[in-house]
Order: structure tokens, then sequence, then C-alpha cells
């Protein structure tokens, strides 16, 4: 475990200093045009207009750019299970976000009881991730629309949210580690679990303002790659194949990302929303050589959807300060999709897993 805890570290900072290697670069190769031109007004007897061309480039990253630090709550509820309860606690957000470039989440575990010696938090396996894939909630890694003209960046992504939930079980049921090992849990054994909602994913943003509505409009189209991993009975349209057994079960899903928002001006009040939408393949394990496609047909696949939608509004206190407040909802759906000679048929009806998680925050903020 701990060799295993000194590779991840390890593999973290290769990848920070590789993005510190990567942003040094990039930097300065667009400073340095910057000093040839510097240079060369200089030689023509043009300080002024040197020294103003270096002060318009910084200042054109923070001018009437906001900076915005708030919290958010967010309550989750995974798919029911017959014989069990499974109770989630809630989450805390800590957000920061600098610039519009740079956003910054961390996550507060609200666990209700604090686990005893007997009553650990079982994890998931890939709960190493959430270190460096949080830090990485919304990253401009070759901001082309700012330095080269064109009419979109490539911006990358990512975010890592920990919850915790309550396995009590309300009869004799038969509990599946991933590693395949079983355990008797009779009426009241509670088992606490985490499940990390990780994200990450790359694609091109573009960004439009509407100067008649003193809207900006901003489209995200892209690839994500997401899992998390939680307790699980196969089901299907709400029909549990193994009733009594409960899987420590790992999803996963790759494929097509969109997102959509609008915004108000930064010196504007108002109200701003946000929808985003996701339509991929899909995984579903129940441990490291069980899996749903085992016990589907020829024609039949795991497919995933979700659509998260959220609407808030913004009010000025002072000339430049401002509060926000949101709402929202993420809706995350595992299908079983049917494959015939007109295609393939994905329908919500055919759901194998549902989890929705509830969200709120306000945020303050500050228009430099």
């Amino acid at each position: 475990m701990e060799k295993r805890k000194e590779i991840s570290i390890s593999f973290f900072f290769l990848k920070f200093l590789t993005a510190l290697i990567f942003f040094n670069g990039f930097f300065q190769s667009v400073l340095s045009k910057e000093v040839n031109f510097y240079q060369a007004n200089k030689r023509l007897g043009n300080d002024d207009k040197s020294k103003n061309s270096i002060y318009k480039f910084f200042h054109s990253i923070y001018k009437n750019k906001p900076i915005e630090a708030g919290f958010e709550y967010q309550y989750w509820i995974p798919e029911d299970i017959g014989k069990v309860n499974l109770e989630s606690a809630g989450l805390i957000v800590l957000n920061l976000k600098a610039l519009n470039l740079l956003t910054f989440r961390t996550t507060l575990n609200s666990l209700r009881d604090n686990p005893t010696s007997h009553d650990k938090i079982i994890k998931q396996e890939s709960s190493d991730k959430e270190s460096y894939v949080s830090i990485m909630a919304s990253i401009p890694i070759i901001p082309t629309r700012k330095f080269f003209d064109w009419n979109f960046d490539i911006e990358a992504y990512g975010q890592a949210e920990k919850f915790t939930s309550t396995l009590n079980p309300k009869e004799q049921i038969f509990y599946h580690d991933f590693n395949g090992v079983t355990y008797t849990l009779n009426s009241g054994e509670k088992r606490t679990f985490e499940t990390n909602f990780i994200e990450f994913g790359i694609g091109v943003s573009k960004e439009e303002t509407d100067n008649i509505f003193n809207k900006i409009y901003k489209m995200f189209i892209g690839i994500y790659y997401q899992e998390y991993q939680k307790p699980y009975t196969p089901q299907i349209r709400d029909y549990e194949l193994y009733p009594n057994h409960i899987f420590f079960t790992k999803f996963q899903s790759y494929g097509a990302r969109i997102l959509v928002k609008y915004e108000n001006d930064p010196y504007q009040k108002g109200f701003f929303g946000r929808f985003e939408g996701k339509l991929g393949r899909g995984k579903m394990k129940f441990t490291s050589s069980i899996e749903m496609n085992q016990l589907l047909n020829e024609n039949e696949s795991i497919w995933f959807m979700s659509g998260e939608f959220i609407g808030g509004y913004k009010k000025f206190i002072s000339n430049k300060l401002y509060v926000k407040i949101f709402i929202g909802a993420d809706i995350r759906i595992f299908v079983v999709g049917y494959k015939d000679s007109s295609g393939i048929t994905i329908d919500s009806e055919n759901a194998t897993n549902r989890d929705t998680i509830y969200k709120g925050g306000i945020f303050l903020g500050y228009v430099l």
C-alpha cells in the first residue's frame, strides 16, 4: 500500500512538473515576441510605445476579470436497493475562481457519524486519483483565442467530488468487495463507503459576447472520462437480478461532452445558467473479474447519459463587489442499449443505475 501511494504521489508531481514546463515554454515564446517588439521600438526611439505594449499585454489578462470564492452544498441520491437502505451524507465544495482562467475545487466530507475502529470507511480503488484531478477544474491549456486570434481555446477540465454513504441491511445480505471476497451482513450491520465521482476531459471552447443584452455565451465540445464506485445490486428496469447480493461496483464511461452556459457582463447583474450533457459507452464492473456485459445478450451493451442544469442570480453590493447564488441538479444514468437492423436504441427506461446530485451555493466576487 505504501509503495502504491509513493508511485501515485510521484506520478502527480511528474504531471505537475510537465504542466509547469509546458506553461513556461508557452509563455516564454509569447513574451519573447513582446520583448523583440520592445527592443525593435527602442532602437527606433519609440520607448513609450514599447512600454505600453508590454503593459497592455499583462493588463488584458486581468482587466475586467472577476475573482470569486465561495462554497456549494451537494446532496447525492443513489439508486434505490430493495434489501438495504443506502444513505448518503451531504458534501461541501469550496471553490476559488481566478480571472476566468483557473478554478480550484476541494471537497469537505460531512460524515454524520465518525467511523469507529470496527466501522472504517471502505474506499474505492481509484481514490488516489482525487488528489490531482480536483485541482484542474477548468484550465485553458492552450488559450489560442487570447494569443493567436483564433476564435476558440483548447481547454482541459477535471473534478473529483468525494461522498460517503452508509449501507444498512434490512435483512441478511451477502456483500462482495471488488476483489471478490464475500461477507455476510445481518440486519443492522452497517458499512460506510467512500465514493469519488472522478471526471476529466479535453475539448475546444468558444466564447461570444452579446452587446445588446450584455450576456456572455460559452460553448464547450469535447471528450470525457469518468468513474466512481459504490454499493450496488445488478438490476434492469428496477428488476434486481441478485436481490440479496451487494457489490462494490465500479462505474466507468467515456464519450462526448457538450456544455452551454450564459452569464452576465462582468459589471452586469442578472440571471445566469448552464447546461451540460454527456453521452458515451459505459462499463459496470461488480468485481475485478465480473462485469455487467457478461449478463447481457450479444445485441445489448451498456451506455451512459447525463444532464446537468444550473441556474442562478448575480447581485452587486458595491461597484465591483457582488454576490452570486445558484441551484441545480446533475442526473447520471447507465442504460442498456439494444442493437438491431436500424441501429442502437438508447432509452432511459432501460436504466440499470441512476444517480442524482442536487446542488446549491453562494459566491462572493470582485471585478478587477
